[in-house]
């Protein structure tokens, strides 16, 4: 997989108040459940827009990512917690094999065009003024978290369908408080020693 063509390709995740304010504004089931999936998951708003409904076992708590529609190829299988249950059997019926429909033709799945237009109107319309805060930013605030990073490597590859050392390079930002606490941590054990 190649790295992404900008020079700094780190950009922000969303925090939860930000999310809380663009769901406020949310247009409609379709952009709201596309931003909880990728929050959840930690997986590319391409993906998830992808999933058909027999990808998801609502029962089983799990979702099928298929190779075709990931960046990366692979075909991965993760649980969904129990609000994303909820939230996928939340959402209207629509007599479609995708589980995000587009609106006007539910035989193809929403696309891609149309949840980058939601989203920059709905970032206006809750004055989340954060240049470059896509969905892109749910899988960022994600994997940036400290139990994140805390898991294996294996995990966080299985989880977000993206490699370690992409997920090092171009995800893995260390909070300052972070880095302030391990630098005491080890000022502590050279004095001990």
């Amino acid at each position: 997989m190649a790295m992404p063509k900008e020079k700094d390709p780190r950009r922000p995740g969303i925090s939860e108040e930000q999310h809380q304010r663009v769901l406020a504004h949310s247009p409609n089931w379709r952009f709201a459940l596309v931003a909880e999936l990728c929050r959840a998951t930690m997986h590319r708003m391409n993906s998830v827009r992808q999933l058909r409904k027999e990808d998801v076992d609502l029962q089983a708590g799990r979702v099928h990512w298929r190779g075709e529609f990931d960046k990366t190829g692979r075909e991965l299988v993760t649980p969904l917690t129990p609000e994303l249950v909820e939230a996928i059997r939340s959402a209207p019926p629509v007599l479609s094999p995708w589980l995000i429909p587009a609106e006007h033709d539910p035989s193809r799945p929403v696309s891609r065009s149309v949840l980058n237009d939601w989203m920059r109107k709905v970032k206006e319309r809750a004055g989340v003024d954060v240049e470059r805060l896509g969905f892109h930013a749910y899988k960022r605030a994600g994997i940036r978290t400290r139990e994140f990073r805390a898991l294996p490597a294996k995990v966080q590859e299985q989880l977000t369908g993206t490699t370690h050392a992409m997920l090092r390079a171009v995800y893995d930002e260390v909070p300052f408080e972070e880095l302030a606490e391990a630098m005491e941590t080890l000022r502590t054990a050279r004095r001990r020693a």
